[in-house]
């Protein structure tokens, strides 16, 4: 018997409403009885008027307003309304319809059931070679046999009674969901949707978003489920499958993520290791090349940072040279490609000497930000790379001017960076050192407080045991 694993998930739905709401709301007073029925994530039922359900935005709102109650049950469902981890279907007995916007909610008709659900993604396991799922009731957790044996069904389980739905993960786009979290908290919750990873690519898609999860929450763990499907994918996929060298990549680029964050040097020899394989997969003119390139090219220039060998510089060096050859204009992947050389030549040009390195780090970087959109994730670090190069120009050639345009790179690379963001201490720490410069060169007080204070932050950002 094998038995899978079972983890919460994010929905797509979010509404905010603004103001503070009470649950007193008459429903019978602007026009007739209930038009639906709306079942909450703990399987309480709401009678809901017609005027509430004139569109998908307006019911959302209403659900907001129906668990604004003070107690448990209805705090812990608005804290999973907060951060989208809900999905709404309406549920017809024999028949279950998701609904995840306006043309979908154009289906809703009188007296029909809205239920909301948690979705969660769940590795199904195996008995008496019978695909089985977990209940996710706390007090139940039965393993009970798919009678669709895959695709979308529903169970009814066999331990509690209770019901929910099976839909395949790959079937859904990542956007709608996101990470796993505990919900040893949340034992009133009656309605579940189980999202089933069982495939190569499914595994690939739990890894991609775990990995975006990570992105927004800085939250380690989020890292070691995303290089965990990543390799499950690999195991489940043949030598000649279409998107293995897709998922080397993103494993490859995970791990790199993680020895950034741990240290762990075995992460990133494997990381090296992925990226060399998705590159010999890729073939020529193949649109993921770049990308893959690019990936081998920061890895070897953490392997510099890390060892001091000049072969793996001049080897990243050339990924990252051919990555940009390769990637034309308008390509969304340009700036990132930009920025990453420009970082290598910098780092050439501090290991040499050479001054063109610095001259063609700073233009890689001027263009760099020039094409990555305001309220892009990456703008804070190409910003963060301009700083310093501009402040390495300053120290060879003693321009103000530069030292200046350095400290307001990395003032507005700290200002776009969010609290937690995993690269804020670095920034927070090269804003004090460009600060430390202009005290040197102006004599000015202020600067060399303000420079204290930036280390200071950054110190107590870093956590313990960070490399």
């Amino acid at each position: 018997m094998r038995m899978g694993g079972i983890c919460l998930f994010h929905g797509a739905n979010n509404v905010s409403i603004s103001g503070n709401s009470s649950f007193n709301i008459y429903w019978g007073s602007m026009g007739g009885g209930a038009w639906i029925t709306f079942v909450d994530a703990a399987g309480r039922s709401y009678p809901v008027p017609e005027y509430l359900t004139s569109s998908y935005e307006t019911f959302l709102k209403a659900i907001n307003l129906m668990l604004q109650q003070d107690n448990e049950i209805a705090r812990g469902q608005q804290r999973l309304i907060k951060r989208r981890m809900y999905d709404l279907c309406i549920d017809q007995g024999n028949q279950i319809l998701p609904i995840n916007g306006q043309e979908s909610w154009s289906q809703v008709e009188r007296d029909m059931k809205i239920v909301m659900r948690i979705p969660i993604w769940q590795e199904p396991g195996e008995i008496n070679s019978k695909r089985t799922y977990c209940c996710p009731l706390l007090h139940c957790q039965l393993w009970n046999e798919d009678p669709s044996m895959g695709g979308t069904s529903t169970i009814d389980c066999k331990g509690c009674n209770s019901r929910f739905q099976i839909s395949d993960l790959t079937g859904r786009e990542t956007s709608e969901i996101s990470s796993p979290i505990d919900i040893s908290d949340l034992s009133f919750l009656r309605n579940y949707h189980l999202l089933s990873v069982s495939s190569e690519l499914g595994h690939h898609h739990l890894g991609y978003m775990l990995n975006n999860h990570f992105n927004e929450t800085a939250e380690l763990a989020n890292l070691d489920y995303a290089v965990n499907h990543y390799h499950k994918s690999i195991q489940l996929s043949s030598e000649n499958h279409p998107s293995l060298s897709l998922t080397l990549r993103n494993v490859g680029q995970v791990l790199h993520k993680r020895f950034r964050h741990t240290g762990n040097i075995a992460d990133l020899a494997t990381a090296i290791d992925h990226a060399k394989n998705a590159i010999q997969l890729t073939a020529e003119g193949h649109p993921h090349l770049p990308a893959c390139l690019s990936s081998m090219g920061l890895a070897l220039l953490s392997c510099f940072h890390q060892t001091g060998d000049l072969g793996d510089l001049t080897s990243a060096i050339e990924h990252l040279q051919k990555a940009n050859q390769l990637t034309p204009e308008g390509h969304p992947d340009l700036h990132a490609h930009l920025s990453y050389m420009g970082h290598a030549l910098q780092s050439r040009f501090e290991q040499m000497g050479d001054l063109g390195d610095l001259t063609s780090a700073i233009e890689h970087l001027q263009k760099a930000i020039q094409l990555t959109p305001e309220g892009h994730p990456d703008l804070p670090a190409c910003l963060s790379y301009m700083g310093l190069a501009l402040q390495s120009r300053f120290e060879q050639m003693g321009d103000l001017e530069d030292l200046t345009s350095a400290i307001e790179h990395d003032q507005k690379a700290i200002q776009l960076t969010p609290e937690g963001h995993p690269f804020l201490p670095t920034y927070l720490s090269n804003m004090g050192f460009a600060l430390v410069s202009r005290f040197r060169l102006m004599g000015d007080l202020g600067d060399l407080t303000s420079a204290i204070e930036h280390h200071q932050r950054a110190i107590q950002l870093t956590p313990e045991g960070h490399p």
